[in-house]
């Protein structure tokens, strides 16, 4: 009243005096102590599955009404009583379907419900809804009455409970804007209320609206017991057998049996028996002697079940949390005081379960904390691209001549020549790689007693080109702040040591030397090892360690004697869910040329070829890795990412027939030719 007296006086100085600027003024600083936050509008409807924010921060009413019509498409007809200020916080992306379902309980908080028509929806006050046009559903099954915060009317047909009973035992549960009617000609229960609690008025008819012989419903309101442990105590007490006849009742019929049934109301705390007068007496007195203030002080022993934290590692978050609230306690306690008792943490490795011996007081808060630690983690799908180009060319060319006769004993003979490694090596098989040569000799020379071809000339032109493209794409799926490692190696035997020591008695057949060699198995390919952080934004903070080694060279003369190239990289990096990014490069060039050559000679041009040998290498090394998290945070997530590996391997896999194919076209042709 007070702010629209207000308005009306500034209205009335702008009519009277002209004082625009004033009012202007007033109006600005009027708005900049309600300036409601700015919300922005879709363009245009959006599908129910898409993903929105809601965040608002005391605004109106209609600004919500407005933002959920642009939102979901829908025509609101508002009446001029909706008003009020709104509060919306919402941290996750949710659906528009979801967003609506929000709105509906926006409405219920503050009073209002929205009640579908022909060509729109009204958004009217909650208490005059049920003189409006309701929607009507018939049945008293609860799983067709969806859990929603909008007003309905349900028609309830009974059948063995009296409407007027039942009409008596709900006018509690409804709220102030709903009404309840019972009709005695049908024996029907007319109930306008909102569908979430008509859903849970349906669920205690499933119960309550059974065949009863001398049995009523009454209801027990608890103040410390818990109403659902309670009636499983109740129900395990007081078991369901043939009503045993009694002096004052003759025996009943031989298919009737004594009904029992106790009904936990967890929202009220309220427990609702069915049953006969001697049972519902003998309850009372039970509940009486149970529904009382647990004593303080003692310890008692609790069994949680985890459904996806690690017992384990929960056990030693709760323990670290009642060790330090242990030692933040005072010291000094009055003598009079009673000793807290020691709480007990352990964790059922086989049930994944927490054993704890505590206070009821003290589990109350373990329970809290053991809730909200409790949950579903999500997951990181990490893609790793590891590709490495290698190039290596090598030329040799080069010319060695000698001349050389037969030695004869008691006369001199001459000889001379180039000696690069070419005629020593054809002679002795330790030239690799020989390609292309060409020679002259001249029959045979004995030198020391062995024999040997008389070359004279030797010429050899040798190239080599080397390519190789080594592609790997490994994955790997792991819960946040959880390492994970994936190798693709092969075990190789490299050997360790290698000792030699003399035989104590040499024989005809066997040297006089033992060898004995150790070998040590190691992994040479990938290795990936990943330990990966999820924050709230989205982004994924990797802790990488990775390592691609391969095989250089092998003495097939000495097992075990390898040579290996290893690269490795470790580093931490932040980056966005989906977002590909280079984590690691090295780019290698190694050239070297070798020329053996007869001085003066052979720097001769042309003429000097004759006196030297050429030989050059060039190698050059890329190595790129690249690293894609993607964060998987429902089943949906997940179907949707083996979908698409699945889709990959299927098209890698008609990729490599396809090549086979061709390589075996290409061979027939080249037969055939």
């Amino acid at each position: 009243m007070g702010e629209m007296i207000k308005r009306l006086s500034l209205i009335l100085l702008f009519l009277i005096g002209g004082m625009g600027v004033s009012l202007l003024s007033v109006r600005e600083a009027g708005a900049e102590e309600r300036k409601p936050k700015e919300v922005k509008m879709p363009l245009k409807p959006l599908p129910e599955d898409a993903l929105i924010t809601m965040d608002f921060q005391d605004v109106d009413l209609s600004v919500v009404i407005k933002f959920i019509g642009e939102l979901t498409g829908k025509n609101f007809l508002v009446s001029d009583q909706v008003r009020g200020k709104v509060t919306i916080i919402s941290p996750k992306k949710i659906t528009v379907r979801e967003a609506y379902k929000v709105f509906e309980s926006v409405l219920e908080m503050n009073g209002f419900t929205a009640v579908p028509g022909a060509d729109a929806i009204k958004i009217i006050p909650s208490g005059i809804a049920r003189q409006a046009g309701l929607e009507i559903h018939e049945g008293k099954e609860p799983s067709a009455v969806k859990v929603e915060d909008r007003m309905i009317t349900q028609v309830v047909p009974l059948e063995h409970a009296v409407s007027d009973e039942v009409r008596a035992l709900f006018t509690p549960l409804i709220s102030k804007d709903g009404t309840i009617v019972s009709y005695k000609p049908t024996n029907h229960l007319i109930i306008t209320e909102r569908a979430s609690n008509i859903h849970r008025l349906l669920k205690i008819i499933e119960q309550i609206d059974v065949r009863i012989v001398e049995e009523k419903i009454s209801v027990f309101s608890l103040e410390f017991a818990s109403a659902k442990s309670l009636a499983e105590k109740i129900t395990q007490l007081i078991s369901i057998d043939p009503r045993p006849p009694t002096p004052a009742r003759p025996p009943g019929p031989p298919a009737t049996q004594r009904v029992f049934k106790v009904i936990p109301d967890e929202r009220t705390n309220n427990l609702i028996v069915l049953a006969n007068h001697q049972d519902t007496q003998d309850i009372r007195r039970l509940i009486s002697s149970l529904d009382k203030e647990a004593p303080k002080g003692k310890s008692q022993l609790h069994v949680r079940y985890l459904e996806h934290a690690r017992a384990e590692e929960l056990a030693k978050v709760l323990s670290s949390i009642v060790g330090s609230k242990a030692k933040a306690a005072p010291r000094t306690t009055p003598p009079a005081a009673p000793a807290a008792e020691e709480t007990s943490i352990t964790a059922d490795k086989a049930t994944n379960s927490l054993v704890i011996t505590t206070s009821p007081q003290e589990f109350a808060e373990l329970e809290e904390v053991i809730q909200k630690l409790d949950t579903v983690r999500s997951q990181v799908l990490v893609e790793a691209l590891i590709a490495e180009v290698s190039m290596e060319k090598a030329l040799q060319i080069g010319m060695d001549w000698r001349l050389m006769d037969q030695p004869v004993e008691g006369s001199v003979r001459g000889f001379g020549g180039t000696d690069f490694g070419l005629i020593s090596g054809i002679q002795t098989g330790t030239l690799r790689d020989p390609g292309l040569v060409l020679g002259v000799s001249r029959g045979f020379i004995t030198i020391g007693g062995q024999q040997f071809i008389n070359l004279g000339a030797i010429i050899r032109a040798f190239q080599k080109d080397t390519d190789v493209n080594v592609l790997s794409t490994p994955h790997l799926l792991t819960m946040d702040n959880q390492k994970a490692k994936i190798i693709v190696a092969d075990n190789v035997p490299i050997l360790k040591t290698d000792l030699t020591t003399p035989l104590a008695a040499a024989t005809a057949t066997a040297t006089n030397i033992a060898v004995s060699r150790t070998f040590e198995y190691k992994d040479i390919g990938i290795q990936l090892e990943i330990t990966p952080q999820i924050s709230k934004a989205s982004m994924v903070r990797l802790e990488i360690s990775m390592e691609v080694s391969n095989i250089t060279s092998v003495d097939a003369a000495n097992p075990g004697f390898v040579t290996t190239r290893k690269r490795q990289a470790n580093t931490t990096v932040v980056v966005e869910s989906g977002q590909m990014m280079v984590i690691g490069g090295l780019i290698r060039d190694d050239r070297s040329e070798e020329t053996k050559k007869v001085p003066c000679l052979g720097n001769v041009p042309v003429f000097g070829w004759l006196f030297k040998t050429y030989g050059g290498s060039k190698s050059k090394t890329n190595l790129l890795v690249f690293i894609t998290p993607h964060i998987i945070r429902s089943a949906e997530d997940m179907e949707k990412a083996t979908a698409r590996k699945k889709q990959e391997a299927d098209e890698n896999l008609k990729k490599l027939q396809k090549e086979r194919e061709k390589e075996v076209k290409d061979t027939y042709e080249m037969l055939i030719k």
